[in-house]
């Protein structure tokens, strides 16, 4: 069966060069945000607590986040209170996957 096209590969983000190891939470997330349908319930401590694991994350204002992961950078406006919006689960999900 041929992996979907935009699911992220695991294997291959736990042996990026982070070499850092996920707790169960953020390969859950992983998970989520790789997964169908997309996740509509997605709060955005995991999806912070994943992206510090997998790499660097500064908080450029408040709810304003730039993750960088193997040399790409990303920015993101968390709403901390609502749940991470569709078109935000495909922005992460693009940028895990590059």
């Amino acid at each position: 069966m041929e992996a979907n096209k935009s699911q992220v590969d695991l294997t291959d983000l736990d042996q990026s060069s982070t070499s850092r190891r996920l707790d169960h939470e953020q390969r859950r997330t992983l998970e989520r945000i790789s997964g169908h349908p997309l996740p509509r319930n997605l709060k955005w401590p995991s999806v912070i607590s994943l992206l510090r694991a997998m790499g660097a994350v500064i908080e450029d204002s408040p709810n304003r986040y730039r993750a960088t992961i193997n040399g790409r950078t990303e920015v993101f406006q968390a709403q901390p209170h609502k749940d991470v919006p569709p078109d935000v689960v495909m922005q992460l999900r693009h940028f895990l996957n590059d």
